[in-house]
C-alpha cells in the first residue's frame, strides 16, 4: 500500500495528509478517544500511533519479542488496552496509557490472526484455521478460555455488540455468523453478499449494522 494517510474536508478534498512508512494489510484504526489512530507497518512488526488532529506520529509500539511474529494484520482497541493481532498467530497486548506497555503475549492460533475484535478485556480472534478464540486478560496473563467452529475457512471482521452479549463474524464465504459471547453458541446466520469476503462491517446501537462485501453492495441489518 502507499503509506499515506489522509483525511478529507467537508467537500471531499483532502484538508491534511502525511506520509508514513509501509503499511501492511492492518485497516488503520480509530481509538475510542478519536484522537488518535493507530496503523500497522509492515516491517519489523511495528504499530504507530498517529495524532488524527495534527497527523503526526505521537508513538510506535514494538513487541518485547519479534522473533517469527511476521506482520500485525489486525489492531483492536479499548480505553485501556491495545490488542494486536499477527502473522504468526501471536497476539500481542500492550497498555496504551502506560507508556506503552507490553502487559500480555500468547500464541492463540497456529495460522494467522485474520480478525480481532475485543469487549471489556475479552478477546475475540479469528484464523484460517476456521476457529473464533475467546481469550481473556487476567492479572497481566492472556488467558485462552474457549474455541469455536466457525464452519466456513476463517472471518475478515469480528464485532462484538455494545452490551457486549453477541458478537459477529464476517465470513470469508459472504456469510456473517452471529454468536453468544456468554456462550460462544452459534445462533444464525446471515446471507450476507454472494460468495466473497465480507470487508467491513459497521455496528451502532445495540441492534443495527452495516456490512460491506466484495460483490460492491453495502446492506444495513437490524437484529430483534
Amino acid at each position: 500500500s502507499s503509506g499515506i494517510n489522509a483525511e478529507y474536508g467537508r467537500e471531499g478534498f483532502v484538508a491534511k495528509s502525511c506520509s508514513v512508512a509501509s503499511t501492511g494489510f492492518c485497516r488503520a484504526t480509530l481509538a475510542p478517544d478519536k484522537k488518535h489512530i493507530y496503523l500497522a507497518l509492515d516491517s519489523d512488526s511495528e504499530i504507530v500511533c498517529i495524532s488524527s488532529e495534527t497527523l503526526t506520529t505521537v508513538r510506535t509500539f514494538k513487541p518485547a519479542n519479534t522473533s517469527k511474529k511476521g506482520i500485525c494484520w489486525n489492531v483492536a482497541i479499548d480505553e485501556k488496552y491495545l490488542f494486536l493481532g499477527y502473522e504468526s498467530g501471536d497476539i500481542v497486548v500492550f497498555d496504551h496509557r502506560d507508556h506503552i506497555r507490553q502487559v500480555a503475549e500468547r500464541k492463540v492460533h497456529q495460522e494467522v490472526v485474520s480478525a480481532l475484535a475485543c469487549h471489556d478485556s475479552s478477546i475475540y480472534s479469528s484464523s484460517p484455521d476456521g476457529t473464533i478464540a475467546r481469550s481473556r486478560l487476567e492479572s497481566g496473563f492472556l488467558r485462552l478460555l474457549t474455541t469455536t467452529s466457525l464452519q466456513c475457512k476463517s472471518s475478515s471482521v469480528l464485532r462484538v455488540r455494545t452490551d457486549g452479549k453477541l458478537y459477529l463474524a464476517a465470513g470469508w464465504d459472504g456469510g456473517i455468523r452471529l454468536y453468544s459471547c456468554r456462550k460462544d453458541r452459534f445462533l444464525g446466520l446471515l446471507e450476507a453478499h454472494s460468495p466473497e469476503t465480507v470487508t467491513d462491517v459497521v455496528m451502532w446501537g445495540q441492534n443495527r449494522f452495516a456490512s460491506a462485501g466484495r460483490d460492491s453492495r453495502v446492506n444495513f441489518w437490524t437484529l430483534y
